[in-house]
Formats: C-alpha cells, sequence, structure tokens
C-alpha cells in the first residue's frame, strides 16, 4: 500500500467498530455521524485535492462562499440529495445513495482511507479505458449501450415527494 494513503481506521478500530454496531443505538448513531461528517469531509478533500478555493466552487456550483463552508462543515452541512448531485456533477463524479447492510457499512468505515475520501474525477479515475475495453466508450451508438432495465414514470415519485419535506 502507497504510504500516502493510509487507512484512517486501524484493524482494532474495525473490530470496534462491528462491536459498537451490536448495540442498535450506538448504530444508528454511528450511521448518522458517518453522513454528518463524512460527507464534509469527503467535499472538502476533493475541493483541496483539485486546489480549488472554497470560491472557486461556489462559482462552479452557482453559490456563495459562505453556502460551500456551511456545506463543509459537519454541524451545518445537511445538503438535499439535489446539491449532492449538482456537486457529484461539478466534480465530474459519480453519487451513490443507496441503503445497506450494517456488514457493508463496517467494510467502508473499515476501508477508509486519504485516497477513498479524495474521489478522481472521470478522467483521472481510469475507468475510460475500462469503458472501451467493454465496448462502451464515449464513440459507443446507442444500440451498443445496454438497455436501461426500468424508467420511472413520474418525476415527482416518492424519492422527489421526500425531498421536498
Amino acid at each position: 500500500m502507497n504510504s500516502k494513503f493510509t487507512p484512517i481506521y486501524s484493524r482494532s478500530s474495525r473490530r470496534k467498530i462491528a462491536k459498537d454496531v451490536s448495540d442498535p443505538e450506538q448504530r444508528h448513531y454511528l450511521v448518522e455521524s458517518q453522513i454528518r461528517q463524512g460527507l464534509p469531509l469527503q467535499l472538502r478533500a476533493m475541493r483541496e485535492g483539485r486546489g480549488w478555493t472554497q470560491e472557486v466552487l461556489a462559482k462552479k456550483l452557482g453559490t456563495t462562499q459562505n453556502a460551500i463552508s456551511r456545506l463543509e462543515n459537519p454541524r451545518t452541512g445537511q445538503p438535499a440529495i439535489a446539491t449532492l448531485k449538482r456537486i457529484a456533477e461539478v466534480f465530474d463524479v459519480a453519487l451513490i445513495v443507496k441503503f445497506a447492510p450494517f456488514s457493508e457499512f463496517i467494510d467502508s468505515l473499515a476501508g477508509l482511507s486519504d485516497k477513498s475520501v479524495s474521489v478522481p474525477g472521470y478522467e483521472e479515475d481510469g475507468a475510460e479505458p475500462q469503458l472501451r475495453e467493454n465496448g462502451l466508450d464515449r464513440g459507443t451508438s446507442e444500440r451498443q449501450m445496454p438497455t436501461p432495465r426500468r424508467k420511472f414514470a413520474h418525476k415527482s415519485g416518492p424519492a422527489e415527494r421526500l425531498e421536498k419535506a
């Protein structure tokens, strides 16, 4: 492992996380804490990794430096899904929001490192050569692309209504 990308949690920390997750109250606190602290940490790491100031990111998102400061602060940053989608687009990264079993949650915390927190954009990621190998590069026609499994009929489905609440 490259010494620059050190794990944030050690093996003993992983055992402690697994133990904490066994307590129902503690496990929900850990999830809340990871959301509250993890997203601001990751946002700041990605911004700084690109050499951007808060002002530069604010301009790219069409907002203010103060709004970025609030997003990067675990005490005040509570972005909506729509905001996270805009941030992902500006950084040219994927946004994954999903429900998961606690075993996966423990693994995700145990696997945290400097590298995993600062996510590279599409061009730096190396995904493009992998896509070409599978015939899915940018020049691929629609006929060659996999058919989406399902499209939602309404834009204001249950998820959209939840976000507005």
